[in-house]
Formats: structure tokens, C-alpha cells, sequence
């Protein structure tokens, strides 16, 4: 209703655009072209122009379970429904899922939220491909501005930041460029700048983490884990951090500093800290990492400038990762197997596809995802983790349960056979020196036979 409205009192006032000529797909220069005929238009109106950019939610889940043949026919029954909703307003195809709505004589920025409201009703009914039925959501993110008080590279600019605000609130919501966001994404960009002189200087910290023995509280090895302090902001989570390396591009750089250090620190350990022989270390790599096709070349150097083996070395992946590609990490976790490390899947079981993953990619080992250790209290979880583990058994994986927090979780995983387990009750992240003594000292306490005193 309040769409009808709007588009109704801007019609009575001014001249409704006629439909234009749609650009090429992809064709993001045209589209900053169209948008600034649309500024002039505006201009001449007084009017003010909205750009709504439209993100179609978790489109790769569709590419993955139906194929990219499927996902290019559900394209192509998805843009004529979002000109159909839009009417006379422009409807340019980008790059991949995403769109951009241009709308011309809008009264304010109320009525750009009516007009993203009215193309939220493409969702509401089912899509087809093959044979099934297929129900989508859409972010949108809105942009609305005045001739001389703004650009079209600036409005793109505003529309690209509030979709991505959007997305981060979940799936199916639609976000106005304001004020607030504004300062959001100029401290975004001053984050972005700071993390990249920080990576430059080598101001990015390792901290390590123990995966323990169960049934004998033996460390057997360690995971590598970035953490950044600011020198104003203090600590920075890293799920913000990491983030922000792979928007900004630097997530490359920062993932060799974390793979060298890593590789260096676990070598030491092996050679120095008695009992340790054995120990093995495991490092994190991103989506980009792998599609930057330098993941072999990078670990290849380590081990050897380390000194240590290929075997002590576990990289882990985790499925959304693996859901950025088709088939590409397919080929880089082979490499890297040809050398001898081993590859884990990290998070196991938050992704669609987790199952088909064990056997489409060369995986040794999962970790189970934190949330099925945390909803052990929830009717039939236990069923459910047994059956991971038989699973993982059959297939000859390891398995580590994450996010071990209380004695009855570890209990729990211990009766279930589940033999290694990483969280806070076993050991929290800890810097490189206090690592070294807390190994030290489990490692003793378990070869004396005092396991039971090393869960904290």
C-alpha cells in the first residue's frame, strides 16, 4: 500500500520515465552512466534519485545443489519478474546475482524503502528449475540523493555499503544509506588501512590454541590462530579483522605471516620441549587464499625454511570456503596432499553440503562444529554427533570436537569415542611463549600420570 501511494503522488507531480534501453549484463560503467543522465534529469525536476542494489541471498547453495546451467535458467526467470515489479524504473543486470534498480523523481528516501518493499513480492512466489520448486530472498541495499549534493559514483558507492549492511543483518532485509553508516564505512576504510600497515609491519600476532587427547589429556597439537591489538581500539575480534583482510586484499599476506610463524614456532617446539616430538600444528586458509592459486608454492616454503615435516603441518578449510568455488579447492587440496600435509575440514556440519564435501574433496580429517558440543542438552544432539563420528570412522577421518567448554561435554565426547577435542576447558589461544610452558607442563603432568589435573 504505502508503495502504491508513492509511486502514485511522484506520477501526479512529474513526468514518470519512460523504459530505457537496459545495459549489458555486468556493464557497471553504463550503469554509472544511466545514473548520471538520471542526476541531470533530476536535476532539471528538482527531484531526487534512488539507486537500490539487489543481492539475491545465498545464490551459490543453488549453483552447488542444481548446477550453474540450473542457476543461469533461474536468472533469467529472476530479472523479468524484477522489471515487472519495478516498472517504469531501470533494471540493470550486474555481475553474477546482483542487480540495481535506478528510480527516478523519488519525494524522499521513504519512498525508495516503498519501492524496495514492492520488489520484495519477487520473492514470495517459487521459482522452478528442473523438476523442483525453488524459494528465494534478496537483500537490497538503497541509496537516495540530490543533484549537487551527490554523484553517481558516490550513490553506487552509498547503495553497495548499505547492501552490504544488509546481508549482515540475514538474509531478506533491505538497508538505507544513512548518517550512521556513513561514519561505519569511514571507520571501515580506517580499519582497512590500519590492518594493511599492520600486516606491512609485522604487527599481527600468533596465538595458539592445544587440540587434546580426551582420554589422556595429552596435547597433540596446536592451532594457529591470527589475533591483531590496536594501538587505540585494543583487541580486534578476529572474525572482524579477517574480514576486513579479504575485503581489503591482504589476507594473502597475512595468511603467510601466520603459516611461517606457525610453521617456525611448531618446528621449535618439536625439537625443544621434551615429549613434543610428535606435535602438530594447523593453520587456517580463507576461499581467497585458495583462489589465489599461491597456496602450494606458499606452504612448500615453509616446511622447508621451518624444518618441519609435512606431516606435522594440518591446514584446514572450512565449507563456506569450499562453497566459493565449484571445483577449483579440489585441485589445491590435492597439491597440498602431494606434499604431505594433511587437510582438515574446519566447522563441519554448518554448511548445506557438508556430506557431499567428504567425497567430492581430498579431506583427512573434520572438526565438528562448536554448536553440536554446545546442544548436547537438546533432544537427540548426542544421536546426531554419534553418527558424525561412526561416519568419520567409516570414511578413515580423524575428528576433533570444538568448543569443548565443561567437563560433561568432554564426558560426553569421551563415551561417544570421540578421541580429540579443542576449546576453553582443555586450553585457551595464548601467545607463543606461554604456549611453550603450558606444553611443557601437560606434557609432563601426562607422562607422570597426572592427566586428570591438566583439563584447565
Amino acid at each position: 500500500m504505502l508503495a502504491a501511494a508513492g509511486a502514485g503522488y511522484a506520477a501526479g507531480r512529474r513526468r514518470v520515465p519512460a523504459p530505457r534501453e537496459l545495459p549489458p549484463a555486468g556493464d557497471r560503467i553504463r550503469l554509472a552512466a544511466t545514473v548520471d543522465a538520471a542526476l541531470a534529469r533530476a536535476a532539471r525536476d528538482d527531484a531526487m534519485l534512488a539507486v537500490l542494489m539487489v543481492d539475491i541471498d545465498r545464490f551459490a547453495d543453488v549453483n552447488h545443489s542444481h548446477g550453474h546451467h540450473h542457476g543461469d535458467e533461474l536468472l533469467a526467470q529472476i530479472e523479468p519478474r524484477l522489471r515487472d515489479a519495478a516498472g517504469h524504473d531501470v533494471v540493470v543486470r550486474l555481475a553474477g546475482d546482483e542487480f540495481a534498480v535506478v528510480r527516478e523523481a523519488v519525494e524522499g528516501p521513504w519512498e525508495a524503502l516503498a519501492a524496495a518493499q514492492r520488489l520484495a513480492a519477487v520473492w514470495q512466489q517459487p521459482f522452478r528449475i528442473g523438476g523442483d520448486e525453488v524459494f528465494l530472498t534478496a537483500s537490497t541495499g538503497i541509496a537516495a540523493g540530490r543533484p549537487g549534493r551527490t554523484t553517481a559514483d558516490a550513490l553506487l558507492r552509498e547503495a553497495a555499503a548499505a547492501l552490504s549492511r544488509a546481508k549482515e543483518r540475514g538474509r531478506g532485509h533491505a538497508e538505507l544509506y544513512d548518517e550512521e553508516m556513513r561514519e561505519r564505512a569511514h571507520q571501515r576504510l580506517r580499519l582497512e588501512s590500519d590492518l594493511r600497515r599492520a600486516v606491512e609491519q609485522g604487527a599481527i600476532g600468533v596465538a595458539y590454541q592445544p587440540i587434546v587427547d580426551l582420554g589422556t589429556g595429552l596435547p597433540v597439537g596446536v592451532e594457529a590462530l591470527a589475533r591483531w591489538t590496536h594501538a587505540e581500539r585494543g583487541p580486534v575480534s578476529p572474525s572482524t579483522f579477517i574480514a576486513v583482510a579479504e575485503r581489503s586484499g591482504v589476507i594473502g599476506e597475512l595468511g603467510r605471516h601466520v603459516l611461517r610463524t606457525a610453521c617456525e614456532q611448531a618446528a621449535r617446539w618439536r625439537a625443544e620441549v621434551p615429549g613434543a616430538e610428535d606435535l602438530t600444528v594447523a593453520v587456517n586458509v580463507s576461499a581467497k587464499q585458495i583462489a589465489q592459486g599461491e597456496l602450494y608454492g606458499e606452504v612448500r616454503e615453509a616446511l622447508r625454511d621451518s624444518g618441519l615435516p609435512p606431516a606435522a603441518l594440518t591446514v584446514e578449510v572450512t565449507e563456506s570456503a569450499l562453497m566459493e568455488e565449484s571445483d577449483a579447492p579440489g585441485a589445491v587440496l590435492a597439491t597440498l596432499r602431494t606434499l604431505g600435509t594433511r587437510v582438515v575440514l574446519d566447522d563441519f556440519g554448518t554448511g548445506h553440503s557438508s556430506l557431499s564435501y567428504l567425497r567430492r574433496f581430498p579431506i583427512d580429517g573434520i572438526k565438528l562444529d562448536r554448536s553440536f558440543v554446545d546442544g548436547f542438552s537438546l533432544p537427540g544432539a548426542a544421536a546426531v554427533v554419534e553418527a558424525i563420528i561412526r561416519l568419520g570412522a567409516s570414511l578413515g577421518l580423524s575428528l576433533t570436537a570444538e568448543g569443548v567448554e565443561t567437563r560433561e561435554q568432554a564426558d560426553r565426547l569421551r563415551a561417544l569415542h570421540c578421541r580429540l577435542g579443542q576449546g576453553y576447558l582443555l586450553a585457551r589461544p595464548r601467545p607463543a611463549a606461554d604456549a611453550t610452558a603450558l606444553l611443557t607442563r601437560r606434557l609432563a603432568d601426562v607422562t607422570a600420570g597426572r592427566a586428570g589435573d591438566t583439563v584447565r
